[in-house]
């Protein structure tokens, strides 16, 4: 988990134009830009029209990652509704160059929440095609995006537009070179990784303090069996007997002796 909340500090995030920082003591990360030809290749293999967003994203074989993220939050119900939604989808490489460990948390029933405002953050109520886009702010189901059209392409905060306007039966997909993170979400997921990193120790220091406090007490019940006085035990009553201090001369009666010379 250490490395996890490393590669958090110093992350920057684009957030409508702005780069948003956070933790200290690490170079910045930047998402680099990520072109797939084969991605949009495998795209316009599949039948459009025909397929909900979710359909069109699974059998496409480039977002293996958004699906197994979108089923992770429970949102796959979401992009197969009636819609219309638009979605700006990542392509699998835009999720692998995330820092090491963000996916893996994001990833993580405990912070479900967290992964649903990611993902949500890509979709904008509506069908809009490449045509209807414009420089602005866009909502999403998850706060503002800024786009930014010209002559270069679209690009959705710092994420570049691959391919634009697959089209399904309930919305619109735009594939995008990056996976855009709310500045909330960010923060949240920093702020998490690092009580997480620091709960084991606190527990193994709890632990060990249960530990002494036991032996401690274990120990001092032990010593006070040892020194327990004893009470004295009471002699059985008996009966007096004399207590002879001196050795005394044996008593004989006087024996008379025989007169010489009668025999």
């Amino acid at each position: 988990m250490t490395s996890s909340l490393k590669s958090l500090k110093f992350l920057a995030i684009s957030l409508c134009g702005a780069s948003i920082t956070l933790g200290t003591g690490l170079s910045s990360v930047s998402q680099a830009k990520i072109e797939s030809p084969e991605a949009t290749t495998a795209i316009e293999q599949v039948a459009q029209g025909a397929l909900s967003i979710i359909d069109i994203a699974t059998n496409a074989g480039s977002f293996d990652t958004l699906v197994a993220a979108l089923e992770a939050a429970d949102l796959v119900d979401t992009l197969s509704g009636e819609g219309p939604l638009t979605v700006f989808a990542p392509i699998d490489e835009a999720f692998a160059a995330l820092p090491d460990g963000v996916l893996d948390a994001l990833l993580k029933p405990e912070n479900k929440d967290l992964l649903t405002q990611v993902l949500t953050y890509h979709v904008v109520e509506g069908g809009i095609l490449s045509s209807d886009l414009s420089t602005g702010d866009v909502a999403t189901l998850s706060g503002d995006l800024m786009l930014d059209v010209s002559g270069d392409g679209v690009k959705v905060n710092d994420a570049q537009v691959l391919r634009a306007d697959v089209q399904g039966r309930n919305g619109v997909i735009h594939v995008i070179d990056q996976v855009l993170v709310p500045e909330a979400v960010a923060t949240e997921l920093a702020s998490r990784l690092a009580a997480a990193d620091a709960e084991p120790k606190a527990d193994d220091e709890m632990a060990a303090d249960e530990l002494t406090a036991a032996d401690l007490a274990s120990a001092e019940s032990e010593a006070a069996v040892l020194v327990e006085p004893v009470a004295p035990v009471e002699p059985a009553a008996t009966a007096e007997a004399p207590i002879v201090t001196e050795l005394e001369e044996p008593e004989f009666a006087a024996v008379s002796q025989p007169v010489r010379g009668l025999w």
